[in-house]
């Protein structure tokens, strides 16, 4: 397990440095403990449920977005992942809703077609 890393190497748990100046990292992603301790609903995994307008669910005007939030794809009814592409796309739905908010407007939708996934095919360990 890697513990640290400067510009030119990576640590790892036992203090073995292994020299690089390329990092790649991949986790997966659980919420944090203050995330799963907020009084709303929250999935199994421990994620806020959101509605389509990203609001927490059975609350008005509160959002969350991005790895903490479990948003459902209407198209599909199946959570958004918890990847940047949908952070970012969050996080401008959730701001043009404060914004129309503000201005007594409709609140927007989320409807977003993801642009593509990555996995993990088998494990390389250096030896």
């Amino acid at each position: 397990m890697a513990t640290s890393a400067t510009s030119n190497s990576l640590i790892l748990k036992d203090n073995e440095t292994i020299p690089t100046y390329t990092i790649i990292w991949t986790a997966g992603v659980t919420p944090s403990e203050l995330v799963k301790s907020l009084d709303c609903k929250h999935d199994k995994s421990g994620l806020v449920k959101t509605t389509d307008t990203l609001e927490i669910e059975n609350y008005t005007n509160i959002y969350a977005i991005g790895d903490c939030a479990s948003t459902t794809n209407p198209e599909d009814g199946n959570p958004y992942p918890p990847t940047a592409q949908h952070a970012i796309k969050q996080g401008k739905l959730a701001a043009t809703n404060i914004i129309n908010t503000i201005e007594s407007k409709r609140k927007k939708k989320i409807n977003y077609n993801t642009k593509g996934t990555m996995a993990t095919i088998g494990k390389k360990k250096l030896e």
